[in-house]
């Protein structure tokens, strides 16, 4: 049986592989960044680059609206405490990566957001921040 504190490790540990495994995706495109480690104890989000704060979220079941609306919060407000804009990216076991960014990102004048596969948005970076 599985307790609850080996539950929330295997989480901790699929999230930081996670992170880093967005912190490569992101150094392929040419941006120097990390993992912000101090996270939990100073608030934010898990990487910076430019005028973006990265919230990485991975998780091995399916990821529904109800967690992506939480996450995006959660990254909206690390993001606007900061003064950046907020990126979220999430994956499930055996998917591929999606972000959600701000509508305004994309041209899009209306204030909401837009959800795209995150090889798409590191295309966009790879032409410029």
């Amino acid at each position: 049986m599985v307790t609850t504190s080996q539950r929330g490790r295997s989480a901790r540990i699929k999230g930081k592989g996670g992170e880093r495994e967005v912190v490569l995706l992101l150094r392929d495109v040419g941006f120097e960044c990390n993992r912000n480690l101090d996270q939990t104890r100073d608030g934010g989000g898990d990487i910076v680059v430019g005028p973006y704060l990265f919230e990485v979220k991975r998780r091995a079941a399916a990821i529904g609206q109800n967690e992506r609306a939480h996450w995006w919060v959660q990254a909206t407000i690390a993001a606007n405490d900061k003064g950046l804009q907020p990126i979220l990216v999430y994956r499930s076991d055996r998917q591929d990566w999606w972000c959600r960014l701000p509508s305004s990102m994309t041209g899009n004048r209306i204030g909401c957001w837009v959800e795209i596969p995150f090889v798409f948005f590191l295309d966009f970076m790879r032409g410029g921040l």
